[in-house]
């Protein structure tokens, strides 16, 4: 990781092409000051996933629909700008049992996007819920780990 100024790289690219080193074109296109970038783009926060995200809204989208300040599922797409096919879609994500739900609702911030997603949960959904649970553990990372410790933490009865 390169932990300098722009210039600092510039002189290291240089060491590596040296035949392009007195090219103007070379220069403009590989000086960058790093240090006034990071300061622009701020310290990132670590993030949830973004199917986190897709399941609140879809959990507010029924909460309007049960509550009857949303009439239907097109009033919905219109007010908040996505079209009735996502909403179907992001909707279907309630459908899901009840643990898959838990273990998507307390991902980690910081969790990569690409172990859980939402292409991954969707076939989930037209499944039985025991078939859905032994679906997630093949197919969601992690989620055979989290049933484990957290049938473990129960009390037996």
């Amino acid at each position: 990781m390169i932990r300098s100024s722009g210039r600092e790289v510039l002189a290291t690219v240089r060491a590596w092409l040296p035949g392009l080193a007195g090219s103007k074109n070379f220069e403009s296109a590989f000086v960058l000051d790093l240090d006034a970038h990071r300061k622009r783009k701020g310290v990132s926060e670590l993030k949830p996933p973004p199917v986190v995200s897709h399941l609140h809204l879809a959990e507010e989208f029924q909460q309007l629909l049960d509550s009857g300040e949303a009439p239907n599922r097109a009033w919905l797409a219109e007010r908040y700008g996505l079209t009735r096919a996502r909403v179907t879609q992001l909707m279907s994500l309630l459908l899901l049992h009840r643990d898959i739900l838990d273990y998507v609702r307390n991902l980690p911030p910081g969790t990569p996007e690409r172990l859980v997603t939402e292409k991954k949960l969707r076939p989930l959904v037209r499944l039985a819920a025991d078939s859905q649970l032994r679906e997630a553990a093949k197919r969601v990372p992690g989620f055979a780990t989290a049933q484990i410790t957290g049938a473990r933490s129960q009390p037996c009865r």
